[in-house]
This record gives C-alpha cells, structure tokens and sequence, in this order.
C-alpha cells in the first residue's frame, strides 16, 4: 500500500501544502509536529479544529493536557487539521486504524460531507463504499475499476 500511495504522489500536480497525505501508522515526531501545529493556529482557527477533534470522539480538554496522545488521539487530531485546513485532497492511508468504532462511524460522516478529493486506501470495505465515488480493488495482482450506480 505504502509503494500504491507513493507512486500516486509522485505522479501528483498539486502542491504538497493542498494535501493532507496521512500514513497509516504516526511516528513521534509527526505527532510532536501535529501538536505544535495545533498550537501555532489562531485561537478562532484552533477553537474550529478542536471542535472537528470532539466530533471524533477525542475531549479537546484532554488532548490538550496530554504530552503525548494515543495512537488513535493523533490520528483524529491529523484529520482535524486537514479538514480544517481545506486541503484540496486528502491522501488516507488506513484512516481507520486505531479508531474505535464511534469514531469510524464520525469520520465516516466527516469524510461524506469532505468537499475535496480523496484517496482511500483501506480494507474497510464498507468506509471505501460509504465515502468514494469510484473504487479501485488490487486482487490477485490485478486492478479493477468500479464505480457504483448511482440510483
């Protein structure tokens, strides 16, 4: 997947800062530049997206208390900002890892009502059917286009 969403970056004619590419997993200083990002952000600005990071189910109180967030706090806390931010794409890898199910179901929601571009790269079948509007499955070596009828 890691290669997938490598090749389809470096074919991109956007610029970096119109994306949100977020990986699967978050190592710590991507996290510690989450955190410094959301501090850096005027208050109104901050206020929007700690109010998109409670939608995910994350308390902004205790976020904002905490040195180092969960695996899954950080993850809604990247998300939040690229929403906020009105990236022009949003590049997922495994948006759903480390989320509970509440929270899917949030940034479900929050990806449905995403007025941007995405790519979504999952096994979750039914987040993939629920939020693309056309879905390309790697089987077998193969790749296969669908797109779902619209009535």
């Amino acid at each position: 997947r890691s290669t997938l969403v490598a090749a389809l970056l470096a074919g991109a004619t956007i610029p970096a800062e119109s994306m949100l590419v977020l990986p699967q997993e978050l190592d710590e200083p991507a996290i510690d530049a989450l955190l410094a990002r959301l501090q850096a952000l005027p208050t109104d600005i901050r206020g929007g997206v700690l109010q998109l990071v409670a939608a995910l189910g994350v308390a902004p109180a205790q976020l904002l208390a905490s040195a180092r967030p969960s695996p899954g706090e950080a993850r809604k806390l990247a998300l939040a900002l690229g929403l906020a931010d009105d990236r022009a794409l949003l590049v997922l890898d495994e948006p759903t890892h480390h989320l509970d199910l509440p929270a899917r179901l949030r940034l479900q929601e929050a990806l449905q009502a995403w007025p941007g571009a995405l790519v979504l790269v999952t096994h979750d079948d039914a987040l993939g059917r629920a939020v693309c509007t056309t879905r390309w499955t790697l089987a077998a070596g193969e790749l296969h286009a669908e797109t779902p009828d619209p009535r």
